[in-house]
């Protein structure tokens, strides 16, 4: 078997697909691409953790002001969430 079939063998398995994501996977990994990334959503997963804390921590005051008596007219707007950018 020569190079020419060895190339049409593999077109035709369909491996030139997996192969190819294998080379971008590992020249991703070489230059620290893929760190950087996974970096990224690490910083993500933990700023909408805090944000999430911060949230149900003020539905737990508020349902206690209401528990405590204070109208419903009287407690403060809940805060406006920032828009996502585009």
């Amino acid at each position: 078997m020569d190079a020419g079939e060895i190339i049409a063998l593999i077109g035709a398995l369909g491996l030139g697909g997996i192969l190819t994501t294998g080379a971008k996977a590992a020249v991703e990994r070489l230059t620290g691409r893929a760190d950087r990334e996974q970096n990224a959503w690490v910083q993500r997963d933990h700023v909408a953790a805090k944000r999430r804390i911060l949230e149900e921590s003020l539905h737990q005051h508020r349902t206690a002001w209401l528990e405590a008596g204070l109208p419903f007219d009287e407690l403060p707007p809940w805060p406006r969430m920032p828009d996502r950018p585009k």
